[in-house]
């Protein structure tokens, strides 16, 4: 499972490098799409291929408007390669995308890791006591 939130700054080439404790659970071969509300997600292929796998695999090609969709999310797709020191780059779809500029939290999300700009995550999800109670009220725990 992956929790916790992790800051990052890119360096000034637009490389990053993931947080020990994420890396590990993640693996060598690793995909990064956009995700919802503007962040990235960040998956092995094996976790990526359960989510997507089917939903591409069922799609009739005389499904037009699934297809499209598909392509929109296949186009935000990449297979990230790390170089000798454990670095890739964010890819400047995905960059502008997210709004991103220097700094980037990554936050698990239990079987995936959404990375976010780190001044919309700040502007978001700055937590307080307050608000981890409506967060537990919200979700019924």
């Amino acid at each position: 499972m992956y929790s916790g939130d992790y800051r990052i700054s890119l360096d000034d080439r637009g490389r990053m490098r993931i947080p020990s404790k994420l890396r590990e659970k993640l693996g060598k071969d690793f995909v990064m799409s956009a995700g919802t509300d503007g962040c990235a997600f960040l998956m092995n292929e094996s976790d990526f291929e359960t989510l997507i796998g089917p939903i591409t695999r069922s799609a009739k090609l005389s499904e037009h408007e699934k297809m499209n969709m598909l392509r929109k999310f296949y186009a935000n797709v990449y297979t990230m390669t790390e170089d000798n020191q454990g670095r890739f780059v964010l890819p400047a779809k995905l960059k502008a995308y997210m709004k991103a500029s220097k700094g980037l939290v990554f936050v698990g999300m239990l079987d995936r890791i959404e990375v976010w700009a780190e001044e919309i995550y700040d502007e978001r999800f700055c937590t307080s006591v307050e608000d981890i109670n409506n967060v537990v009220d919200m979700l019924g725990i």
